[in-house]
């Protein structure tokens, strides 16, 4: 009797620790943490195809800039103006921008109205911006604000370049869903294209607990899909200290640090005529 109720004690604690460090990491009460609004599985379910970004259009090399958990509502002094500033002194622009999710901290809606007038202001130096759909995206119903606010207004989608596929897939619920995923194979085998992969949950990200997909299975076909369907990287967020490139043999995954914790972000340099990409990483540390 005694040692089971050591046992149970003791399981509950782990429990409780575990709680807390997910709640405190993510910076979510439990209002937010069980009201995850829409299910992927009903708007996620077939790939749209949209426009190819003007400036990366039939060029030979360019770059994109990556950005993930801009988290606006939280309660944190915030590197907007370092980024812009940084821009503007880019001699040459970024073709596109692209948001890996969680542009929201509680999915209210004056959080993306925030989030749309620093898109705004980078677009307004001519470099549209994209996103993807993330987990704090979808509390309390985050999902219809997501999809007035976040272009393209789609969070499963796609578009090509002179020689890459790009695809952007919704993992916002930490899965993608079996229409999604099913849609997403079939989608790949169809397309020879060299592909980069952008969602929210890292796949793998070097074995981070919580941080990753956590269905087994999903994470199994994906990875046999991407290294099948030649993939060459995989960008991820969600995990906001971020993990460098992990090599799954034929293709890799990053997990781009958060740019409200760390004011960092990517640059994705793209070699169409190579089918290559590398990368400088911009942030406080």
């Amino acid at each position: 009797m005694k040692q089971t109720l050591h046992t149970n004690s003791a399981a509950y604690l782990l429990l409780c620790i575990i709680a807390a460090c997910t709640f405190q990491s993510c910076r979510y009460g439990i209002s937010e943490a069980l009201n995850r609004g829409y299910e992927v599985s009903k708007r996620s379910t077939t790939i749209t195809d949209i426009p190819t970004p003007s400036d990366a259009e039939g060029a030979d090399s360019y770059t994109c800039v990556i950005l993930t958990d801009v988290h606006y509502g939280a309660d944190k002094s915030r590197p907007d103006d370092r980024f812009l500033t940084w821009l503007d002194e880019k001699k040459t622009k970024p073709a596109f921008c692209l948001v890996l999710g969680d542009m929201a901290e509680h999915g209210e809606k004056s959080e993306f109205e925030q989030y749309k007038a620093f898109a705004d202001e980078i677009e307004k130096r001519n470099v549209p911006v994209y996103g993807v759909a993330g987990n704090h995206d979808l509390y309390k119903t985050g999902w219809r604000y997501w999809k007035t606010y976040v272009k393209p207004y789609n969070s499963y989608y796609r578009f090509y370049t002179q020689n890459f596929a790009w695809y952007f897939l919704d993992s916002g619920n930490g899965t993608l869903g079996e229409p999604q995923l099913q849609n997403m194979i079939r989608e790949m085998q169809a397309d020879p294209r060299p592909k980069l992969v952008f969602t929210h949950y890292p796949v793998y990200g070097g074995g981070i607990f919580y941080f990753a997909l956590s269905d087994t299975k999903e994470r199994a076909l994906l990875i046999d899909t991407f290294a099948r369907n030649n993939v060459k990287t995989v960008f991820t967020g969600h995990y906001h200290p971020g993990k460098p490139p992990f090599n799954f043999g034929s293709f890799s995954e990053l997990v781009v640090k958060g740019f409200l914790d760390n004011a960092a972000w990517i640059e994705l340099h793209v070699d169409e005529t190579n089918a290559a990409v590398s990368w400088t990483e911009y942030g406080r540390n």
